[in-house]
C-alpha cells in the first residue's frame, strides 16, 4: 500500500471518531513462502494480509479493537468497537496523551527487487542447492522467504508516520550420513542473498559433521559463529535492555548505569538506521527511534524506552515502543554488536583446544537476571585442537550465563551477520572467540 492511500484510509477513520482522542494503526503485508524437504518442494504459498487497529481515550479509559477489512463499514464498525471497550474500562491514571507529530527520518528498507521476487526464483535457487547436495548423497530441506510490508501511524493530533520494508531469507539444512549442515542469509535485498554461497556452506558443514564423536562435558573455549551470537543478542533485547524490566529490577543492567558489565571490547548498539539490517525510524506510539548505545566499552549506558517508562524514569522515549496497551515495555529489537579486527580462521588458529559451534536450537532462559540460558548446538559441532578444526562431535548441551560469555570474549571477527531471531527481531552480529564456556551434556546425535 502506497503512502498516500494509507494516509486516505487513516484520515478516514480519524474522521469518524468523536473519542477525546484517536490513534490509527495500519500495516499490510505480502508473505512469500517456498519450503523444501527432501530435495522437493513441499510447500509454496502467498500471503496477502491488511491490519488495521484503532485505540481511542475516553478520559482516563483506554479501548483498542481491529480489523482485517478496509471497507467503509468495517471502518466504521472497527471505531465503535474501540469506543465500546473502552467505555466498558476502569479510569487508567497511568494513560498518557497520544504524542503530536514529530519529523521521521526514512530507513533505506525497502528494494523492489525483493517485492517483485516470485516462485520461480525461489524454486531455481532451491533447485541449485538440491543438483549439487545429490552429488553427495545428500538430501535439502529448507525455506525460501520473500516479504515486503507498510505500516502507517496516524493519530487526532496530527501525527503522521509512513514506513515500508521488505526482507528476503533463505535458510538451507542439509543432511549426509546422519550428519547435518546449516546456512542462512538475510537481507532487505534479495540481489544480496548469496545463494551459492548458503548452497555451499550448508553442504560443506554436512560432509564435516559425518561421522561424530562424543567429548566430556565441561569447560572449553570456544569459536562461536554469528548465528549462534545472535541468540545470545536476541534474549539479552527480550530479558535485559527493555526500561520496564530495567525499572523492575529484572535485568543485570538494572542499578548499574556507568558500571562495567562486560568486557571491553564488548559495545552494542540499537540502530535501525544502519545499513546491516534497517528497520522502522518510529515506534508504535509515534515516537522516532533513536540510535541508541547500550553497552560501550563495556559500560552500561542505556536502556530502550517507550513513553511510559520514559515517564517513570524522568526521561524522554527513546521510541522503543510496541503496540500499546503491552506487558512486555519497550524492546530494542535492531541490536547491533560492535565488530573487532579478527577473522574466523584467525579464531580457530588461536585456539589450542575448543569447540567451534554452527548455531544453537531451541534456547532458553534458566535465569532472567543473570542472564543464564541453556541450549543445545546444532548442525556443525566440530572439536579444535592446535588452531586446527580436527573432527566432527556430537552435539552438546551448553548451560551459561550470557553476560559472563560477553566478558570472557578474546577475540571479535571484523565481518558481521544479520540472522533473524526465533521470538522475534533480527540482529547483527560478529563471530566470537571465548576463553571459557560451560558445557553441561552430550547427545546422543
Amino acid at each position: 500500500m502506497d503512502r498516500n492511500r494509507a494516509e486516505e484510509i487513516i484520515h478516514r477513520v480519524l474522521s469518524l471518531s468523536d473519542a477525546d482522542e484517536t490513534e490509527v494503526l495500519l500495516s499490510t503485508s505480502q508473505d512469500d513462502l517456498t519450503r523444501f524437504s527432501g530435495n522437493v518442494i513441499t510447500q509454496n504459498v502467498a500471503r496477502s494480509t491488511d491490519r488495521l487497529t484503532v485505540k481511542v481515550h475516553l478520559g482516563r479509559r483506554l479501548g483498542r479493537a481491529s480489523t482485517d477489512r478496509l471497507d467503509e463499514d468495517s471502518l466504521k464498525r472497527v471505531v465503535a468497537t474501540a469506543k465500546l471497550v473502552a467505555s466498558q474500562q476502569k479510569e487508567d491514571p497511568s494513560l498518557l496523551p497520544l504524542p503530536p507529530p514529530f519529523t521521521f527520518s526514512g530507513t533505506a528498507a525497502w528494494f523492489p527487487l525483493t517485492a517483485a521476487y516470485g516462485p520461480e526464483e525461489r524454486a531455481n535457487a532451491i533447485s541449485r542447492l538440491v543438483r549439487e547436495g545429490e552429488k553427495y548423497g545428500a538430501t535439502a530441506a529448507g525455506i525460501f522467504n520473500t516479504a515486503s510490508g507498510t505500516m502507517a501511524l496516524g493519530n487526532s493530533r496530527g501525527l503522521f508516520g509512513y514506513h515500508r520494508e521488505t526482507r528476503a531469507v533463505f535458510s538451507a539444512t542439509v543432511e549426509a550420513d546422519g550428519a547435518s549442515g546449516w546456512a542462512e542469509e538475510v537481507h532487505r535485498d534479495v540481489a544480496l542473498v548469496n545463494e551459492a554461497r548458503v548452497i555451499e556452506t550448508a553442504i560443506e558443514k554436512a560432509l564435516a559433521a559425518r561421522h561424530p564423536g562424543a567429548i566430556e562435558p565441561g569447560e572449553y573455549a570456544v569459536v562461536l559463529e554469528p548465528a549462534a551470537v545472535c541468540d545470545f543478542l536476541m534474549f539479552m533485547a527480550w530479558e535485559s535492555f527493555g526500561g520496564l524490566n530495567y525499572l523492575e529490577g529484572r535485568s543485570f543492567m538494572s542499578g548499574k548505569l556507568g558500571q562495567k558489565v562486560m568486557g571491553d571490547n564488548v559495545t552494542i548498539v540499537d540502530d535501525a538506521y544502519s545499513a546491516h539490517n534497517p528497520g522502522l525510524p518510529f515506534d508504535y506510539e509515534g515516537s522516532p527511534r533513536q540510535r541508541l548505545i547500550l553497552v560501550k566499552e563495556g559500560l552500561a549506558r542505556g536502556v530502550a524506552h517507550d513513553r511510559l517508562t520514559a515517564a517513570r524514569a524522568g526521561i524522554r522515549s527513546t521510541g522503543h515502543s510496541l503496540p500499546q496497551p503491552n506487558t512486555v515495555g519497550p524492546l530494542p529489537l535492531n541490536l547491533i554488536l560492535e565488530p573487532g579486527e579478527a577473522t574466523l580462521e584467525e579464531m580457530i588458529a588461536a585456539t589450542p583446544r575448543g569447540i567451534l559451534v554452527t548455531h544453537f536450537h531451541y534456547t532458553n532462559v534458566q535465569d532472567p537476571i543473570k542472564l543464564i540460558l541453556t541450549g543445545m548446538t546444532r548442525d556443525g559441532t566440530f572439536l579444535i585442537e592446535e588452531g586446527r578444526v580436527t573432527r566432527p562431535l556430537l552435539n552438546l548441551r551448553f548451560t551459561d550465563s550470557a553476560v559472563a560469555a560477553f566478558n570472557r570474549i578474546e577475540m571479535i571477527s571484523r565481518d558481521q551477520v544479520t540472522s533473524e531471531a526465533f521470538f522475534g527481531g533480527s540482529f547483527v552480529a560478529p563471530a566470537l572467540k571465548i576463553s571459557r564456556f560451560h558445557f553441561t551434556s552430550v547427545s546422543e546425535f
